[in-house]
């Protein structure tokens, strides 16, 4: 065997010590902001500590802990309250911890509810919608003055918006769950399309889709965020 096929052969996977990485898979994670009027209480001895949350999903969760709250082990387990602000409804939980990271921690959850997992998939709709967008290729403009930026999801989700070649929004056109936004630059006030929705309620579920689309560039993000907080 030649020296060149030797040092090959060494150099395959096969012929290799497999490093062993132990991967926790949990489902898709939506991002906690401030839009989301949840919270996150751990017992620590005898009081209740409410910690920063950082992201959630129907099988795990993932926080910072203050300073004043000693680290726990990884592969503890530890206990708290999960509260939905908006329904009013809190669930007991119990989490084993698989990820610590400086103060950041990832946990799942210990047999979880029924109610729980439903609570929380409901909840999130609207961000696990926006995580499964994708950008639709457009068409060049007729005109250099616009270019037009579309994106299409499931459940009745997208948003389609223009804007001029220094990044300024100058129209767009959003739908959440069947739920439609309009905006054109000149108009006095945006058109919304609706049934049945509290406007309050409504904007805040146009935000929170924004605000989780990840192929979309920060600088439209903010921009879309503050028409649709301003125009309603």
């Amino acid at each position: 065997m030649s020296t060149v096929k030797k040092q090959i052969t060494l150099d395959t996977v096969e012929n290799r010590s497999p490093a062993i990485r132990r991967v926790y898979a949990r489902a898709s994670r939506a991002k906690v902001t401030a839009l989301n009027h949840i919270e996150l209480t751990l017992a620590v001895g005898k009081k209740k500590v409410s910690v920063k949350l950082i992201n959630i999903s129907t099988s795990g969760i993932g926080f910072e802990l203050p300073k004043m709250v000693a680290l726990p082990n990884h592969g503890s387990k530890i206990t708290g309250e999960l509260t939905f602000k908006d329904s009013k409804k809190s669930y007991d939980l119990e989490l084993f911890i698989h990820q610590v990271e400086g103060r950041r921690l990832g946990c799942s959850f210990v047999n979880p509810t029924g109610m729980l997992i439903v609570s929380i998939a409901h909840y999130f709709d609207v961000e696990l919608s926006a995580l499964e967008v994708v950008k639709i290729k457009t068409q060049p403009q007729t005109s250099a003055k616009t270019q037009t930026q579309l994106f299409k999801g499931r459940d009745n989700c997208g948003l389609q918006f223009t804007h001029n070649a220094q990044g300024v929004i100058q129209s767009f056109k959003l739908m959440v769950f069947g739920n439609v936004m309009e905006w054109e630059k000149g108009k006095a006030t945006a058109i919304v399309l609706t049934e049945g929705r509290n406007d309050k309620e409504l904007m805040r579920l146009f935000m929170k889709f924004i605000i989780n689309i990840p192929l979309l560039d920060e600088k439209f993000s903010d921009q879309l965020i503050e028409l649709v907080h301003t125009k309603n």
